[in-house]
């Protein structure tokens, strides 16, 4: 096992059929989920249900920009006019979905 950081020491620990090559990626996973502000859930879940959900179904990465399905508009875009948020908080949702959908795909997995 190469050298790993305490929350992927405590996952090997805690999840012992869990593959060493995943230990990163579940534990970089968790920590952007707990660092992350909660505002797709706490504004658009409402109406957009879970941000997996959401980011499966209606989002796709094009060269690496979120974009709508099937418009092909750039969320952030989208999102500056649409669901209330502040300025700043339209990158720190774009990231958040981002994130999800790269985490939800099934492409090349």
């Amino acid at each position: 096992m190469k050298k790993l950081g305490v929350l992927s020491v405590l996952l090997a620990l805690a999840s012992p059929g869990l593959a060493d090559d995943l230990l990163a990626p579940v534990s970089a996973m968790l920590m952007a989920q707990v660092t992350t502000p909660p505002l797709f859930r706490e504004r658009c879940s409402g109406c957009h249900g879970s941000a997996a959900a959401f980011a499966r179904k209606s989002l796709t990465l094009r060269d690496g920009v979120l974009v709508g399905n099937p418009s092909g508009r750039k969320v952030a875009d989208y999102l500056a006019s649409h669901g209330g948020l502040a300025p700043g908080e339209v990158p720190i949702v774009v990231d958040s979905l981002t994130r999800t959908r790269i985490e939800v795909s099934t492409e090349g997995k």
